[in-house]
């Protein structure tokens, strides 16, 4: 009986033991991860003071960012205005001077004589010919107001044809396409609606002011 008294006290003692370094340990378990979140919320902690700093940073350099642009946008667009006052004023003289070189080129015009072509440079000179050599086609070769011109036809190479008319004249010039050609003239002058029909017809040329007549018909 004694001997199982005593197993049961050694029994009793060491589980009170154990339970004893139980405890303790538990009890180091639990400061350790107090510890070890009492260390980590100070982390925490510091590092949240770490982004608000950053944040307020971040803040100022955006107000700083927006005034310089803000300065730059208005420096800007001074320096548009300015500019555009200054392309305004260059349009202003640059119309200016469009206007005076319209009028001085409109002065000029007329004070230049119209320049002839040399085929109606010709043709004046035959008609003063013909008014010259012949006195009584006189009479028709007064005020005439010449139209037309080249007539050649399209796709002749070689030679060109001048037609003129003129209150009953038909003047044609034929020459070929060469340096200083012989000019062919031909001036016919038909009035059938006067009272008395005249025809009249000239042919001959013209080279180096030189005029040669062919043939001169007047009839009635």
């Amino acid at each position: 009986m004694i001997t199982e008294k005593t197993g049961l006290t050694r029994i009793a003692i060491l589980f009170g033991i154990a339970c004893v370094i139980l405890s303790l340990s538990l009890c180091e378990v639990t400061i350790s991860y107090s510890n070890a979140l009492s260390a980590r919320d100070t982390q925490v902690a510091n590092l949240q003071v770490l982004v608000d700093q950053s944040q307020s940073e971040i803040g100022a350099l955006e107000q700083q960012l927006s005034s310089l642009q803000n300065s730059e946008v208005a420096n800007l667009t001074n320096q548009i205005v300015i500019k555009d006052a200054q392309i305004a004023n260059l349009a202003n003289q640059i119309a200016a001077l469009n206007s005076q070189i319209s009028n001085l080129q409109a002065q000029i015009a007329q004070m230049t004589p119209n320049e002839l072509s040399i085929q109606e440079e010709i043709r004046d000179a035959i008609m003063d010919f013909i008014k010259s050599n012949h006195p009584e086609t006189a009479q028709f070769i007064t005020n005439l107001s010449w139209a037309g011109g080249r007539t050649t036809p399209a796709g002749l190479v070689g030679a060109e044809t001048y037609m003129y008319t003129s209150n009953g004249w038909k003047f044609t010039i034929n020459y070929p396409v060469i340096p200083n050609p012989t000019y062919n003239i031909t001036a016919d002058y038909s009035a059938p609606s006067i009272g008395i029909p005249y025809r009249i017809i000239w042919t001959g040329s013209w080279r180096n002011w030189c005029i040669n007549e062919t043939s001169y018909i007047f009839a009635q």
